[in-house]
């Protein structure tokens, strides 16, 4: 197997991208993802499983609240009964201390009227004194009948009244709360039999956003470069360990060079490079889709990937002079095979997934074993991103 230094690019960018979401690794996404959809099934399975249980349950409840709203009914009507028979038995009394008060008076009347015909015939002003007295001690004990005890019948009503407006305010209160909790059960048991998805996806919403988040990322384009990049690096880890593969290099030259009649290339980043007796091969991985590759907007894969190889071919001349770098290889690979031979970018080599490892190994040696040392080492250690 070849030996390989580094992570992929689009891996390592993809990772920074989703470090909330726990990932470490490309592979990380679709088993995290796994995970929850299995979690959310099992929780699916469980939820249905206990919900002809749960319906049953809270229509226990609700039975059991409309009893109580039945039994609270009753306890206040009987408590409301007994206060108006109060009322009614001291309204009854008053008009029996009325009718009382009424009779006194005539007996008073007469009495007065007797007393007269009693002076008449008696000059005793004892017996006299007597008689007045018996009356206004009699007078005063139906004065105080008549009204002291009407007015203390007349406040115990008024505080019934007023008891029995609490105590009606209080059953409007209770009934009115416990309707409330009645409709809500209701609401509650109809949900339950009429939404129960809806109650289940409210109750796992978290893991739902979750698997959402998932797929949000599998549709990033550093989601599907990264698919793409390490596709390729699984099929140029098959071949044997004379080939070594460096994974998402970034070039810097300390000056400008000339590039297509312009002085415009100074860096380059470049998806991997296979470096063997066999030569070194600059490789640009691309996984677009048709319609991304039409509306792309910027260089040309086939412009990447020939910088890149111009950039490395100098760079090894200018710091391995003694090295005999004849040629860089530049390779585009099509993972999608939406990519084709442009003449215009002649030097540039379009292969797939399935013809790059024979391309790489038909070529003739061009590097000794130490040449190849030297130009890995110089690559990994001063150039490899980390």
């Amino acid at each position: 197997m070849a030996k390989v230094y580094g992570k992929c690019g689009a891996e390592k960018k993809l990772i920074r991208i989703c470090g909330k979401n726990n990932i470490n690794c490309f592979d990380d996404v679709v088993i995290l993802q796994d995970e929850l959809k299995q979690n959310l099934d099992s929780e699916r399975k469980l939820f249905f499983d206990s919900l002809p249980n749960k319906i049953n349950t809270e229509k226990k409840k609700l039975k059991l609240i409309e009893q109580k709203k039945e039994s609270e009914q009753k306890y206040f009507q009987k408590k409301i009964k007994k206060i108006r028979e109060k009322i009614k038995e001291k309204k009854e009394f008053i008009w029996t201390i009325i009718i009382v008060m009424l009779s006194s008076i005539v007996i008073v009347f007469k009495k007065t009227f007797q007393f007269k015909k009693i002076r008449k015939k008696i000059k005793d002003d004892k017996k006299l004194l007597f008689n007045k007295k018996f009356q206004y001690k009699y007078i005063f004990i139906i004065l105080f009948i008549c009204f002291i005890l009407p007015f203390i019948d007349i406040f115990i009503i008024l505080f019934n009244y007023l008891k029995l407006r609490k105590v009606s305010l209080e059953k409007k209160h209770k009934i009115n709360e416990i309707k409330e909790k009645i409709e809500e059960k209701k609401e509650e048991l109809n949900r339950l039999e009429n939404k129960s998805e809806e109650i289940f996806e409210e109750e796992n919403r978290d893991s739902i956003e979750e698997i959402k988040e998932y797929d949000e990322i599998k549709s990033l384009p550093d989601y599907l470069g990264a698919s793409g990049e390490l596709k390729i690096l699984s099929e140029l880890k098959k071949l044997d360990d004379s080939y070594h593969i460096l994974c998402d290099v970034y070039l810097k030259s300390h000056k400008w060079l000339m590039y297509n009649d312009a002085w415009n290339l100074q860096s380059a980043q470049i998806d991997f490079v296979v470096v063997s007796h066999k030569g070194i091969f600059v490789i640009e991985v691309k996984n677009w889709s048709s319609k991304y590759k039409e509306s792309h907007k910027g260089l040309s894969p086939y412009e990447q990937v020939d910088r890149a190889g111009y950039l490395m071919y100098k760079l090894l001349q200018d710091d391995l002079p003694s090295e005999q770098v004849d040629r860089v290889t530049k390779i585009l690979v099509n993972v999608r095979s939406n990519w084709k031979y442009d003449r215009r970018w002649k030097y540039v080599m379009v292969k797939n997934i399935f013809s790059l490892n024979r391309f790489i190994q038909q070529d003739r040696d061009k590097l000794d074993s130490y040449e190849v040392k030297t130009i890995v080492n110089y690559l990994k250690n001063y150039r490899l991103v980390a």
